[in-house]
Formats: C-alpha cells, sequence, structure tokens
C-alpha cells in the first residue's frame, strides 16, 4: 500500500495568530483530501504556534524554528514535502473549498505543463471581498506578462514537486523571490492560471510586500537587469527599465523611441503584449499628467481601437487599486 500523498501543501507562517487557524482549517476543509500540510513556524513571537497546536489533524507536520525568514523557510519545507505536487499557502490567506482539486485535476491532465496558479479574491482584514485579480491564463500569455511584473499569485500556485526540488527561492531576492523564481524557469516549464478564484488573498496592511515596499522595488530592478537586458540595446536599457517600473521622470520621445523599438520585435510584438504595454502607457501619462502622451504615442498610432478598448479595460482595475490604497491607508491611521 503506498502511503505517500499526492500533495504536500507547504505554509511558512510567522506572526500571523489572528488569521492562522482560518487559513489552517481552509486546507483542511479541501475537497481533495490526499495530502500532508507541511506547516514551517519560522519563529513566530505570538501565540500563532499555540493556535496550531491546537487543531489536529493526521495530515499536520509542524516544524518550528529560529526566525530566518520566508525565503529560508519555504525552502526547508520544500525538504520536508514528500508529495508529487506541492501546493503553497501564506498564514493570512484563505483556500476556496475546490482549490486543491482543481489545481491537481488539472496538471494531472496535462502533464505538459508543471506551475498552476489561479486568480485571487482580495479581502480585507476582516474578511470582506474588496476586489479580484486578473492575470494572464495561457503559458504564452503568462511568460509575456513576465516583462511588467509577476503572472502568478505566489500563494495560489501548484508545482510538480521535482521543480521547486531542483530550482529553490533565491535568498538574493527576499521580497520579491516568487518573481525572480518564475522568470528563471520560464524557457523550462509551462505555465498555467486556473480562470476562476481559488484564493482569497487578504491584505490587512502588514503584507511583507507592503512594509517592504521601498526594497521590493530595488530588487525587482535587480530581476530586469538580470533577466531582460538583452531586450533592447544596451544604452536603451535604462530607459527600458524607467517604463517597467511606470517612472514619469523619463521624457516622453524616450519612452516613445523605446515602444518603437519594442513593436519592431518580432518576438514581443503580440496583442497580450500590446495590452500590457498600453497598461504601462496609461499609468506613466496619468503620472505626468499629460494628454499629449496619452495619445500621440505608436501603441495609439498603429493600433487605435485595441488600445482605446485596452485603456477602458483597465478604468475598473485602477478604481480597484485607488481604492485598496485607501483602505489600508485608513487602517494604518484607525
Amino acid at each position: 500500500m503506498n502511503n505517500t500523498p499526492k500533495v504536500s501543501v507547504l505554509l511558512s507562517t510567522y506572526n500571523d495568530e489572528k488569521y492562522i487557524k482560518e487559513c489552517v482549517e481552509s486546507v483542511l476543509n479541501q475537497s481533495f483530501s490526499d495530502f500532508e500540510f507541511i506547516i514551517i513556524d519560522d519563529g513566530s513571537t505570538d501565540g500563532t504556534y499555540d493556535v496550531i497546536s491546537k487543531i489536529h489533524d493526521s495530515r499536520i507536520k509542524v516544524f518550528r524554528k529560529e526566525n530566518t525568514g520566508i525565503i529560508d523557510s519555504v525552502n526547508f519545507g520544500i525538504s520536508k514535502c514528500i508529495g508529487e505536487y506541492i501546493a503553497r499557502m501564506d498564514g493570512d490567506d484563505v483556500c476556496h473549498v475546490d482549490r486543491l482539486k482543481c489545481q491537481l485535476d488539472f496538471l494531472t491532465n496535462n502533464l505538459d505543463y508543471s506551475i498552476c496558479g489561479s486568480n485571487t479574491i482580495y479581502i480585507d482584514g476582516a474578511g470582506r471581498r474588496i476586489g479580484k485579480t486578473k492575470f494572464p491564463i495561457s503559458n504564452e500569455a503568462i511568460k509575456e506578462y513576465m516583462l511588467f511584473g509577476s503572472p502568478i499569485s505566489n500563494p495560489s500556485v501548484m508545482v510538480r514537486r521535482e521543480v521547486l526540488v531542483d530550482n529553490a527561492y533565491s535568498k538574493e531576492f527576499p521580497v520579491a523571490e516568487d518573481y525572480e523564481l518564475w522568470i528563471r524557469l520560464r524557457d523550462k516549464y509551462k505555465f498555467f492560471n486556473i480562470k476562476k478564484p481559488l484564493l482569497f488573498y487578504r491584505f490587512h496592511g502588514h503584507n511583507i510586500s507592503i512594509e517592504r515596499r521601498t526594497v521590493m522595488a530595488g530588487l525587482v530592478r535587480n530581476v530586469y537587469q538580470r533577466y531582460f537586458n538583452d531586450i533592447v540595446d544596451e544604452d536603451m536599457n535604462p530607459i527600458l527599465f524607467s517604463f517597467l517600473e511606470c517612472s514619469a521622470d523619463r521624457k516622453r520621445e524616450e519612452y516613445i523611441g523605446l515602444i518603437d523599438k519594442l513593436l519592431r520585435n518580432r518576438d514581443l510584438n503580440s496583442v497580450n503584449f500590446r495590452k500590457y504595454a498600453t497598461i504601462w502607457w496609461f499609468i506613466i501619462s496619468l503620472k505626468k499628467k499629460s494628454i499629449r502622451m496619452l495619445i500621440c504615442n505608436p501603441l495609439f498610432s498603429k493600433y487605435p481601437l485595441e488600445y482605446i478598448k485596452t485603456i477602458f479595460g483597465y478604468i475598473d482595475m485602477f478604481r480597484l487599486r485607488i481604492f485598496l490604497k485607501k483602505r489600508l491607508f485608513a487602517k494604518e491611521l484607525s
């Protein structure tokens, strides 16, 4: 009889006392049950471990260690996983009841794919729904989006175990570790995002990515410099990196020259690439408060209908971001 679980759910937690019970129970109540639940307590100083220790389920395996950070904890956890697949999870998020089933069904029926994420629903500290993601779905769209940002929600992902065993998270990127990993894997494996939201991603004002936003920005630029320095000529790289960071400091003419160059690259010029480039152009135009930049650019002149449709489609997401910032700011003041 084979007692090896099909899936290893890997959770690294640090000071998640307020949310950890709901998180753990959302995993234990999955419609698919053949899994082990590896929980790494990364030296929590609140009551996180006490909460976990009161939850009794034979599938749970808890490891307590000194606080060494998320990367070291997750890589340590990977070494403890024995399932054929590893499903990641964060201590303040909540799983949809069919998350494991949906992702496992996809990966077992599509053996050429190795990494499967999903869309997510944003919730606040009280669990109220405040928005949702619209990630690229296909392998091609996901890889095209990588130039602009992370196309996979890290705590939503299920990965074939050997992928993470052979490709650990890098300690050089303590807050952009998932983005760096997906880019590093983009030429080796196929990706997919399930359209249905299978994770409730919590915004509560204390997420690592919020508290360490400045550090993250610097590390993301390091990702650009490491993996995207051959897209344009070396002298244009600073302009490319500024564009990807949505910087308003560059002249409009510099960005026009960059976009002209990128659109002439047949490997880049796809519908998905133009969509993402249009959104970034729109954001920069807003930052510059420039109507001229918004309407006088290669994306609009060459693909006018596509350009207008993309911008109008982005308005709702733009409103969501403003809403989230206001909600989190109000939370921090209260």
